[in-house]
């Protein structure tokens, strides 16, 4: 409910977190330990108490660590500073949009492996630019949220992969949401969310399994739109009862493993210390030297698409080709320092996470309500309950890297990047 309660009013990014971690951590895998059937590999490897004595305080010290530093990203200096500076920073938005745009179509004609990365930040800058036009045209605001989330859903069909869809969503809903609407809107636009991803959830195997397994180049909409329909509006009238609840049960679960990032983390509790000894701490250095050493001095440090072999020491588990799981924050914890150990860990990454947050905005944004919107870029990947901290830094080093380009480069032409807020 905070995290409701602060849509339209502040920024709530650290309440996002807390939310998703909730959802994936939690409530997916209570879930899991009531339901009658289990998937053959998508289960809860320990007992519930095991599970949950070490989960719920993981999520109230992350919280914890959220609130000792307190910043307010109150979305009506925003506001007030685009009133302001409507001409300039509506400049701006067309010249992120252009550049994210740009990004896209260049990724989709060719593939440069090397600059991969850079050209993936660059499209999150189009979301940058879309939601400038949000406060420079207020009014259009809304057109302006369903064509963009429009085109992403649609990209997201044809491609199988919704996840960036979904951030991009939520991302844009902190910035379109007014403080007028009302708290039961507000629920009403989550419960559409939530009705959004349950399908999505629901279809996504098979769309994947026509889309990019089928020989027959299927168009993906028509996939999409007949596997909805499918799905929820024609009835069965050959399966009997037992039938159809046992298949709707089926179809429940199969939607809950996707949602539940807690059987891989029970996974990790069942095979760390019994199989595989706690890591001390070896996959945390590892992120900050590979997040922070440049591959060319460090041409052996690891890198994100290493995570698939500490993922397999780690879980005990092998990922079939193309498959690509995360081990969660709290989960690598776990892995590395134990109990109590991880929870030390994981109330320093939430301390951490929100100093970041007020250095990000007092020094490198000073002070400027602009960097709210940047935040988008720089926590693209922190917001997610299931990715490992080497995903984590490397996202946002690397998005710092672009953010402080985009300021030495207005800076050398003299063209205001960032504005303050509080003149």
């Amino acid at each position: 409910m905070d995290f409701v309660n602060k849509l339209g009013h502040l920024i709530p990014i650290k309440e996002l977190i807390i939310l998703i971690a909730s959802l994936q951590w939690i409530l997916g895998a209570s879930i899991s330990y009531q339901i009658s059937v289990q998937h053959y590999r998508y289960y809860m490897y320990v007992d519930e108490s095991t599970y949950m004595s070490y989960i719920v305080p993981s999520l109230i010290l992350l919280w914890l660590g959220f609130q000792l530093v307190n910043v307010k990203l109150i979305k009506q200096k925003i506001v007030d500073l685009f009133a302001e500076e409507k001409d300039t920073l509506k400049k701006h938005g067309f010249v992120f949009v252009t550049i994210g745009l740009i990004s896209r179509i260049v990724v989709s004609l060719i593939s440069i492996p090397s600059l991969s990365f850079v050209l993936y930040l660059l499209n999150l800058v189009l979301i940058i630019g879309v939601v400038y036009l949000f406060f420079c045209y207020p009014n259009r605001k809304w057109s302006l949220f369903l064509l963009t989330i429009t085109s992403f859903f649609i990209s997201a069909i044809y491609s199988g992969l919704f996840h960036g869809f979904l951030l991009i969503a939520i991302f844009l809903t902190f910035f379109v949401i007014s403080e007028k609407m009302k708290f039961v809107s507000k629920m009403f636009m989550l419960v559409i969310s939530f009705g959004v991803v349950f399908t999505i959830q629901t279809v996504k195997t098979e769309l994947r399994s026509e889309v990019w397994v089928s020989s027959n180049k299927k168009d993906a909409l028509s996939v999409f739109w007949n596997l909805v329909q499918s799905q929820f509006f024609q009835e069965s009238t050959t399966k009997s009862s037992l039938n159809y609840e046992s298949e709707k049960l089926n179809e429940t679960n199969e939607v809950n493993s996707r949602l539940n990032q807690g059987w891989i983390i029970s996974k990790i509790m069942s095979n760390i210390p019994y199989k595989e000894d706690y890591l001390g701490g070896e996959t945390v250095r590892e992120a900050f030297s590979s997040s922070l050493l440049p591959r060319f001095l460090f041409p052996d440090k690891k890198g994100a698409a290493d995570g698939i072999e500490d993922f397999k020491r780690i879980t005990g588990l092998d990922l079939q080709r193309g498959t690509s799981m995360g081990l969660s924050i709290t989960g690598e914890f776990y892995a590395n320092y134990g109990i109590y150990g991880g929870w030390l860990a994981i109330f320093i990454y939430g301390l951490l996470i929100s100093l970041f947050i007020k250095w990000f905005i007092n020094f490198s944004g000073h002070k400027s309500p602009l960097t709210y919107i940047w935040l988008v870029l720089i926590f693209y990947q922190v917001v997610k309950a299931e990715t490992e901290l080497i995903k984590i830094l490397n996202h946002m080093f690397k998005s710092l890297i672009i953010f402080y380009i985009f300021k030495l480069i207005a800076n050398s032409f003299q063209f205001k990047f960032l504005i303050k807020g509080d003149k």
